[in-house]
């Protein structure tokens, strides 16, 4: 398992965590509800590989972009 932590994020009401793989096809969304807030990923919900993971604000503007990956 691993964990997503989002720290001191000013205006999260309506924003969203999203996870993509390579091709841009969204596998995952998690609301922002919080100001910091964690987000547990169960490595059985994806394959080995690499993937994004995108902040997007209310006004769906991309805000960070990281890549993760994702070994068994």
């Amino acid at each position: 398992n691993s964990i997503i932590e989002i720290t001191n994020f000013e205006n999260f009401e309506h924003s969203n965590l999203i996870i993509e793989n390579l091709l841009g096809e969204q596998l995952k969304l998690f609301p922002i509800k919080f100001k910091n807030c964690k987000f547990e990923l169960q490595a059985t919900d994806f394959s080995p590989g690499v993937y994004y993971y995108t902040i997007f604000n209310k006004d769906n503007i991309r805000l960070q972009t990281k890549l993760m990956s994702v070994i068994k």
